[in-house]
């Protein structure tokens, strides 16, 4: 049989990826962390096409124990917070949502630039009811995720419920902009001017 170095497999892996030729793919990976079991980036690939499989606990037996490998360099730093924010997702699916939320904070302790992992762990927050830290994350991600529905849903209800009316208007609009027939958006912009007025009066 034919022996490829892991740096073929990883390469082959790659293509197969971007060709959409899972299966191929699959078979490259499983190759690669044969040879080399601490390769994250290769776990979190293969993680991420068992879970687009719907096979969840694969992906899950895949991701743990490559978070726990330590990272040192800055790319491998930025390799296991990607992996870190997967898991979390995964998590999240399954209903840990503790879990999932102390993954995304490592994640972005890892890399602060994770805009995927503050943006998750914003939503998180919010629904726990810890809206300063909330407010604070999706702030953050609103600068890379311009346009995002549940973003400013999030902030639009963190604002509504500390009862800052103007600030909720302002997230409210920018959600009308993004979904303009949306009856509820609606509604509630009209409902927000009324206590703003009411405030002012």
């Amino acid at each position: 049989g034919f022996y490829a170095p892991a740096s073929l497999n990883r390469q082959l892996a790659s293509l197969y990826i971007t060709g959409n030729r899972k299966v191929d793919a699959t078979f490259q990976l499983e190759q690669l962390i044969q040879k080399m079991p601490d390769d994250v980036e290769a776990r979190h690939r293969y993680a991420k096409l068992l879970s687009s499989n719907n096979d969840v606990n694969a992906a899950l037996h895949q991701l743990e124990p490559a978070v726990s490998i330590p990272a040192i360099s800055k790319k491998e730093k930025s390799i296991k917070s990607d992996a870190l924010f997967t898991l979390g997702k995964l998590q999240e699916q399954q209903g840990s949502k503790k879990q999932a939320l102390s993954n995304y904070q490592e994640a972005i302790a890892l890399n602060p630039k994770n805009y995927d992992a503050i943006l998750a762990a914003g939503i998180l927050m919010a629904g726990n009811g810890n809206l300063n830290e909330a407010e604070k994350l999706l702030l953050k991600a609103e600068l890379v995720f311009t346009s995002n529905f549940i973003l400013e849903n999030n902030l639009a209800v963190i604002y509504l419920t500390s009862r800052n009316y103007s600030k909720a208007l302002e997230h409210l609009n920018k959600m009308q902009v993004i979904e303009p027939n949306n009856s509820d958006v609606k509604y509630n912009i009209i409902m927000t001017r009324f206590a703003l007025g009411y405030q002012h009066d």
